[in-house]
Protein backbone atom coordinates (compact mmCIF):
# COMPACT_ATOMS: atom_id res chain seq x y z
CA UNK A 1 0.00 0.00 0.00
CA UNK A 2 1.78 3.63 -0.90
CA UNK A 3 0.53 6.54 1.05
CA UNK A 4 -1.27 9.32 -1.07
CA UNK A 5 1.16 12.73 -1.24
CA UNK A 6 0.12 15.49 0.35
CA UNK A 7 -1.13 18.13 -2.23
CA UNK A 8 0.27 21.96 -2.07
CA UNK A 9 -0.98 25.01 -3.54
CA UNK A 10 1.84 27.67 -3.66
CA UNK A 11 0.49 30.92 -3.93
CA UNK A 12 3.21 33.61 -4.60
CA UNK A 13 3.90 36.50 -7.23
CA UNK A 14 7.78 35.72 -7.30
CA UNK A 15 8.41 33.60 -10.40
CA UNK A 16 11.80 32.95 -9.05
CA UNK A 17 10.50 31.46 -5.59
CA UNK A 18 8.27 29.50 -7.22
CA UNK A 19 10.70 27.58 -9.53
CA UNK A 20 13.11 27.09 -6.42
CA UNK A 21 10.18 25.88 -4.11
CA UNK A 22 8.90 23.61 -7.02
CA UNK A 23 12.81 22.38 -7.56
CA UNK A 24 12.89 21.79 -3.89
CA UNK A 25 10.02 19.48 -3.54
CA UNK A 26 10.87 17.89 -6.56
CA UNK A 27 13.89 16.59 -4.98
CA UNK A 28 12.09 15.20 -2.04
CA UNK A 29 10.09 12.41 -4.17
CA UNK A 30 7.09 10.82 -2.89
CA UNK A 31 6.20 12.89 -0.11
CA UNK A 32 4.67 15.68 -1.87
CA UNK A 33 2.93 17.06 -5.29
CA UNK A 34 2.78 20.60 -6.39
CA UNK A 35 -0.73 20.46 -7.65
CA UNK A 36 -0.94 24.02 -8.84
CA UNK A 37 0.57 27.68 -8.56
CA UNK A 38 -1.38 30.75 -8.21
CA UNK A 39 0.62 34.04 -8.38
CA UNK A 40 -1.89 36.31 -6.37
CA UNK A 41 -4.72 35.62 -3.87
CA UNK A 42 -7.92 36.03 -6.59
CA UNK A 43 -6.19 33.08 -8.68
CA UNK A 44 -6.41 31.01 -5.54
CA UNK A 45 -9.57 31.56 -4.14
CA UNK A 46 -10.99 30.47 -7.87
CA UNK A 47 -8.79 27.82 -7.88
CA UNK A 48 -8.72 26.09 -4.41
CA UNK A 49 -12.93 24.22 -5.48
CA UNK A 50 -10.97 22.63 -8.53
CA UNK A 51 -7.67 21.63 -7.33
CA UNK A 52 -8.37 20.69 -3.38
CA UNK A 53 -5.02 20.90 -2.31
CA UNK A 54 -4.45 19.52 1.22
CA UNK A 55 -2.58 22.55 2.10
CA UNK A 56 -1.64 25.80 0.90
CA UNK A 57 1.44 27.69 1.23
CA UNK A 58 0.59 31.36 0.67
CA UNK A 59 2.78 34.47 0.66
CA UNK A 60 1.83 37.42 2.70
CA UNK A 61 2.12 40.16 0.37
CA UNK A 62 0.72 40.18 -3.20
CA UNK A 63 -0.72 41.64 -6.08
CA UNK A 64 -4.82 42.40 -6.34
CA UNK A 65 -5.64 40.67 -3.01
CA UNK A 66 -3.00 40.31 0.02
CA UNK A 67 -3.05 37.20 1.93
CA UNK A 68 -5.17 38.26 4.48
CA UNK A 69 -7.92 38.92 2.46
CA UNK A 70 -7.11 35.49 0.73
CA UNK A 71 -6.91 33.64 4.03
CA UNK A 72 -10.68 34.56 4.46
CA UNK A 73 -12.12 33.95 1.07
CA UNK A 74 -10.35 30.46 1.62
CA UNK A 75 -11.80 29.50 4.90
CA UNK A 76 -15.14 30.51 4.18
CA UNK A 77 -15.39 28.66 0.75
CA UNK A 78 -13.02 25.85 1.37
CA UNK A 79 -11.80 25.32 5.00
CA UNK A 80 -7.86 24.22 3.99
CA UNK A 81 -4.89 24.48 6.29
CA UNK A 82 -2.77 27.51 5.14
CA UNK A 83 0.84 28.33 6.13
CA UNK A 84 1.81 31.57 5.64
CA UNK A 85 5.28 32.37 4.01
CA UNK A 86 7.01 36.07 4.71
CA UNK A 87 10.00 37.77 4.45
CA UNK A 88 9.63 39.11 7.52
CA UNK A 89 11.41 42.18 6.51
CA UNK A 90 9.79 44.37 8.78
CA UNK A 91 7.46 45.02 11.61
CA UNK A 92 4.54 45.53 9.42
CA UNK A 93 4.91 42.76 7.13
CA UNK A 94 5.24 40.55 10.87
CA UNK A 95 2.54 42.00 11.91
CA UNK A 96 0.33 41.33 8.86
CA UNK A 97 1.27 37.80 9.03
CA UNK A 98 -0.16 37.58 11.98
CA UNK A 99 -3.50 39.15 11.52
CA UNK A 100 -3.69 36.46 8.90
CA UNK A 101 -3.41 34.07 11.68
CA UNK A 102 -6.32 35.57 13.60
CA UNK A 103 -8.00 35.36 9.97
CA UNK A 104 -7.90 31.48 9.78
CA UNK A 105 -4.55 30.62 8.70
CA UNK A 106 -2.54 27.70 11.04
CA UNK A 107 0.88 28.65 11.39
CA UNK A 108 3.52 30.95 9.64
CA UNK A 109 7.30 30.92 8.44
CA UNK A 110 10.13 33.10 7.05
CA UNK A 111 10.79 32.69 3.65
CA UNK A 112 13.27 29.28 2.95
CA UNK A 113 16.50 30.86 2.15
CA UNK A 114 18.84 27.52 2.16
CA UNK A 115 17.92 24.02 1.83
CA UNK A 116 17.72 23.27 5.51
CA UNK A 117 15.39 26.20 5.48
CA UNK A 118 13.05 24.30 2.87
CA UNK A 119 13.19 21.00 5.24
CA UNK A 120 11.88 23.16 8.11
CA UNK A 121 9.07 24.37 5.78
CA UNK A 122 7.95 20.85 4.53
CA UNK A 123 8.19 19.24 7.92
CA UNK A 124 5.78 22.24 8.74
CA UNK A 125 3.58 21.56 5.76
CA UNK A 126 3.51 17.87 6.33
CA UNK A 127 2.31 18.11 9.65
CA UNK A 128 -0.22 21.13 9.41
CA UNK A 129 -1.89 19.11 5.99
CA UNK A 130 -3.53 16.77 8.55
CA UNK A 131 -4.74 19.75 11.04
CA UNK A 132 -8.95 19.40 10.56
CA UNK A 133 -10.04 22.80 10.09
CA UNK A 134 -13.03 24.74 10.18
CA UNK A 135 -14.11 28.64 9.50
CA UNK A 136 -15.25 30.44 12.69
CA UNK A 137 -16.43 34.20 11.24
CA UNK A 138 -14.47 36.75 13.08
CA UNK A 139 -16.28 38.09 15.73
CA UNK A 140 -16.33 42.09 15.88
CA UNK A 141 -18.88 42.27 19.31
CA UNK A 142 -18.50 41.53 22.75
CA UNK A 143 -17.87 37.79 23.57
CA UNK A 144 -20.87 35.46 24.34
CA UNK A 145 -22.49 34.70 27.75
CA UNK A 146 -20.93 31.38 29.31
CA UNK A 147 -22.72 28.60 28.26
CA UNK A 148 -25.14 27.14 31.36
CA UNK A 149 -23.39 24.16 33.09
CA UNK A 150 -20.17 24.12 31.05
CA UNK A 151 -18.06 26.26 33.60
CA UNK A 152 -16.57 23.51 36.14
CA UNK A 153 -18.18 24.91 39.69
CA UNK A 154 -15.47 26.59 41.65
CA UNK A 155 -14.18 25.83 45.26
CA UNK A 156 -15.23 28.10 47.79
CA UNK A 157 -12.72 29.59 49.40
CA UNK A 158 -11.30 30.83 45.85
CA UNK A 159 -7.42 30.21 46.18
CA UNK A 160 -5.05 33.60 46.08
CA UNK A 161 -3.30 34.23 43.25
CA UNK A 162 -0.37 35.88 42.07
CA UNK A 163 0.30 35.09 38.70
CA UNK A 164 -1.01 33.64 35.47
CA UNK A 165 0.96 31.93 32.58
CA UNK A 166 -0.73 31.09 28.82
CA UNK A 167 1.22 28.41 26.51
CA UNK A 168 0.63 27.71 23.10
CA UNK A 169 1.50 26.72 20.00
CA UNK A 170 0.41 26.28 16.25
CA UNK A 171 -2.74 27.98 16.50
CA UNK A 172 -2.09 29.95 19.66
CA UNK A 173 -2.22 33.34 18.36
CA UNK A 174 -5.58 33.60 17.56
CA UNK A 175 -6.42 32.26 20.58
CA UNK A 176 -4.65 34.16 22.83
CA UNK A 177 -6.07 37.05 21.12
CA UNK A 178 -9.73 35.65 22.12
CA UNK A 179 -8.48 34.62 25.30
CA UNK A 180 -6.68 38.24 26.33
CA UNK A 181 -9.70 40.54 24.86
CA UNK A 182 -11.64 38.95 27.31
CA UNK A 183 -9.71 40.10 30.35
CA UNK A 184 -10.46 43.76 31.92
CA UNK A 185 -8.08 46.95 31.72
CA UNK A 186 -7.40 46.47 35.68
CA UNK A 187 -6.90 43.06 35.55
CA UNK A 188 -4.85 42.64 38.76
CA UNK A 189 -2.55 39.97 37.83
CA UNK A 190 0.50 39.83 35.80
CA UNK A 191 0.35 37.72 32.59
CA UNK A 192 3.10 35.53 31.19
CA UNK A 193 3.20 33.94 27.85
CA UNK A 194 5.18 31.21 25.82
CA UNK A 195 4.12 31.28 22.01
CA UNK A 196 5.83 28.67 20.07
CA UNK A 197 6.99 31.71 17.36
CA UNK A 198 10.21 32.02 15.02
CA UNK A 199 12.36 34.19 16.13
CA UNK A 200 12.28 37.05 13.70
CA UNK A 201 8.59 37.39 14.99
CA UNK A 202 8.46 37.39 18.47
CA UNK A 203 8.79 41.06 18.65
CA UNK A 204 6.14 41.98 16.06
CA UNK A 205 4.01 39.28 18.16
CA UNK A 206 4.54 41.58 20.98
CA UNK A 207 3.09 44.98 19.46
CA UNK A 208 0.12 43.02 17.59
CA UNK A 209 -0.96 41.77 20.70
CA UNK A 210 -0.45 45.36 22.41
CA UNK A 211 -2.93 46.10 20.02
CA UNK A 212 -5.50 43.65 20.55
CA UNK A 213 -4.97 43.04 23.97
CA UNK A 214 -6.38 45.52 27.08
CA UNK A 215 -3.25 45.11 29.03
CA UNK A 216 -0.12 46.08 27.76
CA UNK A 217 2.18 43.87 26.46
CA UNK A 218 6.46 43.40 26.02
CA UNK A 219 9.13 41.11 25.63
CA UNK A 220 10.83 39.73 28.67
CA UNK A 221 14.50 40.77 28.60
CA UNK A 222 16.72 40.97 31.61
CA UNK A 223 16.02 43.47 34.59
CA UNK A 224 12.04 43.61 33.31
CA UNK A 225 9.51 43.08 36.00
CA UNK A 226 6.13 41.27 35.82
CA UNK A 227 3.63 43.72 36.82
CA UNK A 228 -0.01 43.20 37.64
CA UNK A 229 -2.15 44.03 34.76
CA UNK A 230 1.18 43.59 32.19
CA UNK A 231 1.54 41.05 29.77
CA UNK A 232 5.04 39.64 29.48
CA UNK A 233 5.89 37.53 26.30
CA UNK A 234 9.01 34.73 26.84
CA UNK A 235 11.83 35.47 23.66
CA UNK A 236 12.97 33.26 21.24
CA UNK A 237 16.15 31.10 22.36
CA UNK A 238 15.07 31.40 26.08
CA UNK A 239 13.06 29.53 28.70
CA UNK A 240 11.12 31.71 30.73
CA UNK A 241 11.35 30.87 34.79
CA UNK A 242 9.92 33.27 36.97
CA UNK A 243 11.07 33.16 40.97
CA UNK A 244 8.96 33.92 44.30
CA UNK A 245 9.66 37.38 43.91
CA UNK A 246 7.57 37.37 40.28
CA UNK A 247 11.32 37.96 38.75
CA UNK A 248 11.75 36.65 35.26
CA UNK A 249 14.91 34.58 34.66
CA UNK A 250 15.92 34.26 31.03
CA UNK A 251 17.62 30.58 30.57
CA UNK A 252 19.50 30.21 27.32
CA UNK A 253 21.40 27.44 28.21
CA UNK A 254 19.45 24.73 29.36
CA UNK A 255 18.52 22.94 26.06
CA UNK A 256 15.03 22.65 24.73
CA UNK A 257 12.42 21.00 26.33
CA UNK A 258 10.29 18.59 23.82
CA UNK A 259 12.09 20.42 20.82
CA UNK A 260 11.27 24.07 22.25
CA UNK A 261 13.25 26.65 23.75
CA UNK A 262 10.95 28.63 25.25
CA UNK A 263 8.77 26.16 26.66
CA UNK A 264 5.72 26.14 28.37
CA UNK A 265 6.09 23.12 30.50
CA UNK A 266 9.58 25.01 32.19
CA UNK A 267 7.46 28.28 32.26
CA UNK A 268 4.73 25.92 34.37
CA UNK A 269 7.04 24.01 36.04
CA UNK A 270 8.66 26.71 37.51
CA UNK A 271 5.45 28.35 38.54
CA UNK A 272 4.76 25.15 40.47
CA UNK A 273 8.16 25.54 42.20
CA UNK A 274 7.90 29.70 43.16
CA UNK A 275 3.86 30.11 43.33
CA UNK A 276 2.61 26.55 44.16
CA UNK A 277 -0.99 27.11 44.90
CA UNK A 278 -1.47 30.80 44.07
CA UNK A 279 -0.47 30.33 40.17
CA UNK A 280 -2.55 29.88 37.49
CA UNK A 281 -1.55 27.88 34.36
CA UNK A 282 -3.74 27.60 30.89
CA UNK A 283 -2.57 24.93 28.06
CA UNK A 284 -3.96 26.07 24.76
CA UNK A 285 -3.78 24.95 21.51
CA UNK A 286 -0.60 23.19 19.61
CA UNK A 287 1.20 20.00 18.72
CA UNK A 288 3.06 18.34 20.39
CA UNK A 289 2.91 17.99 23.70
CA UNK A 290 5.12 20.69 25.24
CA UNK A 291 3.10 22.07 28.47
CA UNK A 292 1.79 19.30 29.76
CA UNK A 293 4.24 17.74 32.14
CA UNK A 294 4.78 21.25 32.98
CA UNK A 295 0.68 21.87 34.03
CA UNK A 296 1.03 18.69 36.14
CA UNK A 297 3.60 19.93 38.41
CA UNK A 298 1.68 22.74 38.69
CA UNK A 299 -1.15 21.03 39.76
CA UNK A 300 0.47 18.68 42.01
CA UNK A 301 1.81 21.86 43.80
CA UNK A 302 -1.51 23.00 44.45
CA UNK A 303 -2.18 25.08 41.41
CA UNK A 304 -5.12 26.51 39.25
CA UNK A 305 -4.69 24.15 35.95
CA UNK A 306 -6.81 24.70 32.80
CA UNK A 307 -6.81 22.77 29.24
CA UNK A 308 -8.32 23.88 26.29
CA UNK A 309 -11.59 21.30 25.07
CA UNK A 310 -11.18 19.40 21.30
CA UNK A 311 -14.22 20.80 21.06
CA UNK A 312 -12.77 24.72 20.20
CA UNK A 313 -8.78 23.91 19.99
CA UNK A 314 -7.44 24.25 16.46
CA UNK A 315 -4.49 21.81 17.09
CA UNK A 316 -5.53 19.58 19.69
CA UNK A 317 -2.28 18.07 20.58
CA UNK A 318 -0.94 20.27 23.66
CA UNK A 319 -3.94 20.39 25.16
CA UNK A 320 -4.81 16.86 24.88
CA UNK A 321 -2.00 15.55 26.31
CA UNK A 322 -2.35 17.83 29.34
CA UNK A 323 -5.93 16.09 29.53
CA UNK A 324 -4.44 12.97 29.24
CA UNK A 325 -2.19 13.19 31.44
CA UNK A 326 -5.12 14.70 34.18
CA UNK A 327 -2.74 17.75 34.75
CA UNK A 328 -6.12 19.75 33.87
CA UNK A 329 -8.45 20.83 36.98
CA UNK A 330 -10.80 22.30 34.30
CA UNK A 331 -11.28 22.16 30.48
CA UNK A 332 -12.68 24.67 28.94
CA UNK A 333 -13.93 26.20 25.45
CA UNK A 334 -12.20 29.33 24.19
CA UNK A 335 -14.91 31.26 24.81
CA UNK A 336 -14.78 30.34 28.24
CA UNK A 337 -10.95 31.38 29.09
CA UNK A 338 -10.95 34.71 29.35
CA UNK A 339 -14.52 34.95 31.98
CA UNK A 340 -13.26 32.04 33.43
CA UNK A 341 -9.79 33.51 34.10
CA UNK A 342 -11.50 37.29 34.81
CA UNK A 343 -13.62 35.65 37.55
CA UNK A 344 -10.28 33.76 39.41
CA UNK A 345 -8.43 36.63 39.14
CA UNK A 346 -11.18 39.11 40.47
CA UNK A 347 -12.30 36.39 43.13
CA UNK A 348 -8.58 36.13 44.86
CA UNK A 349 -9.04 40.26 44.79
CA UNK A 350 -12.00 40.02 46.85
CA UNK A 351 -10.57 37.54 49.19
CA UNK A 352 -7.26 38.91 49.59
CA UNK A 353 -8.62 42.28 50.26
CA UNK A 354 -11.31 40.11 52.68
CA UNK A 355 -8.25 39.00 54.73
CA UNK A 356 -6.68 42.07 55.21
CA UNK A 357 -9.41 43.88 57.10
Amino acid sequence: MTLSRIRVLLVDDSPIFVRIFADALASRPGRFELCGVAEDGREAVARVDGLKPDIIALDVHMPLQGGIETVEHIMSRRPTPILMLTGADGPEQARYSLEAIRRGALDLLPKPITEADYDAVFDRLALLAGVPVVYRHRRTGPLPPLAVGRTPAAPTPYQPLDIVALVASTGGPKALDHVLRALSPDFPLPITIVQHMPAPFVQAFADWLNQVAPLPVQVAQPGCRLAPGTITVAPAGAHLRVDPRRQPWLDRTTPPHTGFRPSGTVLLSSLADSFGPRALGVVLTGMGRDGADGLRALRLAGGLTVAESARTAVVDGMPRAARECRAAAHVLDLDEMGPFIERRAEAARFAERGAER
